[in-house]
């Protein structure tokens, strides 16, 4: 019978075990295969800390939207090495998490120390993302930390994102309010 190593890699992918756990948010497997791993690729450049593409697993957490999953890795001796540590194309677990629109992920990684204004290498930053792909409440998130709304990309261009928050903070404000009178139309009518 072989040896079971949790940090070996799959073939396909490149991803290891604890990658996997992570993107599919399975904390209690991702608690298991640290203890069982050590932790080693957290810190060190092993094949337990990323796939392929350079995806460590709070990039895969971070990605799916799993809270859970990437709280256990944060837990673990040497993660913050990891907080602001790019893919192949330079992007962060903050600026995963921000494109995908997961608010709280956003909060839990900016509350452990992610860098709000690091850039992928398109020059993009976590408020780029998420104003690029749509992710108003992120954006707005973001914005409320102090992030740059002078930022340019790698060309020099802005990237325009001041003009495009404060259109997403106004909108949301209208549809609160919006939201608000109709719960008072409804409670006046029943």
């Amino acid at each position: 019978m072989s040896e079971v190593r949790p940090d070996a890699a799959d073939t396909l992918s490149g991803a290891a075990p604890l990658c996997a756990a992570a993107a599919a948010g399975h904390r209690r497997c991702a608690e298991i295969l640290l203890r069982r791993g050590g932790g080693g690729g957290l810190s060190g450049g092993s094949s337990f800390g990323s796939d392929v593409h350079g995806r460590t697993p709070l990039h895969r957490a971070a990605r799916g939207g799993h809270w859970d999953a990437a709280e256990a890795l944060l837990k673990e001796p040497g993660s913050s090495l990891q907080l602001d540590k790019g893919d192949s194309e330079g992007k962060t677990p903050l600026m995963s998490a921000a494109a995908e629109g997961h608010s709280g992920l956003v909060e839990l990684l900016l509350s452990r120390g992610a860098k709000l204004e690091a850039r992928d290498g398109e020059g993009l930053t976590a408020l780029g993302w998420a104003c690029l792909k749509g992710r108003p409440q992120v954006a707005a998130l973001i914005m409320d930390q102090g992030a740059d709304l002078a930022a340019k990309d790698k060309t020099g261009e802005k990237l325009n994102v001041a003009l495009i928050t404060l259109e997403i903070k106004v909108f949301f404000q209208m549809v609160n309010d919006i939201f608000l009178l109709l719960r008072r139309v409804s409670f006046m009518t029943n």
